[in-house]
C-alpha cells in the first residue's frame, strides 16, 4: 500500500480541477479511512463469529472478504484513464498583454 498511496495522492490531486484540490484531498482521505474502518470492521466480524467454533474458518472467511474486495476493485480499475504514467499538469494559456499604443 505504501507504494501506492502517495502516487495516487499526486495522482489525485494533479487531475482535479483548479480551486478544487482541497475536495479531491478530502476525497481520497474519506475513502482511505472509510475504507480501513470497513475492512478492518468486516474481518473482525468473521474471525468473532467464529470464536466460538473454528477460529480457522473465520480467518479464512476474513481473507475470503480480503480477496473479494480486491476482485472487485481490479475489476473498477479497467474503468481509469489507459496512460503509462501521470499527464503532464494541465497548464491554462495566459493570454499576451496589449501593449498600449505610443
Amino acid at each position: 500500500m505504501g507504494l501506492a498511496y502517495a502516487p495516487l495522492s499526486l495522482m489525485m490531486l494533479q487531475k482535479a480541477l483548479p480551486g478544487q484540490e482541497g475536495q479531491a484531498s478530502a476525497s481520497l482521505n474519506l475513502a482511505d479511512v472509510l475504507g480501513t474502518a470497513i475492512g478492518i470492521g468486516a474481518g473482525g466480524a468473521a474471525v468473532a463469529a467464529a470464536a466460538c467454533g473454528d477460529l480457522r474458518l473465520g480467518i479464512t472467511a476474513a481473507l475470503a472478504i480480503a480477496a473479494a474486495v480486491g476482485v472487485v476493485a481490479l475489476a473498477f480499475a479497467g474503468r481509469l484513464p489507459a496512460g503509462r504514467g501521470s499527464a503532464p499538469p494541465v497548464t491554462q494559456q495566459v493570454p499576451a498583454r496589449a501593449e498600449p499604443p505610443g
